[in-house]
């Protein structure tokens, strides 16, 4: 499984400590590659878009948080659909929420 993390910058103590908060969570779940990046919400997101040219069809992105991945519902559903089109699941940790489950799978219904 690979995985995106994105962190915020504004404060470097508690920084510190959501790192290793997401990283244990991404671990806990067997995640084998991490992509992270400390940008502000605004900011070019490089490793976001490495983590999905990385993933191939079968693949799952896995994120610790839905606002870890998308700023908007348009960008959420821009990011599921060209997961769909590699065949790439999404795994949102604190929702349960699972593209490759049978629940999961209406994610990008209604895009």
């Amino acid at each position: 499984m690979e995985t995106f993390q994105r962190c915020f910058p504004q404060n470097p103590g508690k920084f510190c400590t959501l790192i290793n908060t997401q990283l244990q969570e991404l671990e806990s779940v067997q995640c084998t590659k991490v992509f992270q990046e400390q940008v502000s919400s605004v900011a070019v997101r490089t490793q976001l878009k490495a983590a999905i040219e990385f993933t191939r069809e079968g693949d799952m992105l896995v994120v610790t948080k839905l606002d870890r991945l998308a700023r908007s519902i348009s960008e959420l559903m821009t990011i599921i659909q060209t997961l769909e089109k590699k065949e790439v699941g999404l795994r949102i940790l604190n929702l349960g929420m699972d593209t490759q489950s049978p629940t999961g799978n209406d994610a990008g219904a209604a895009a």
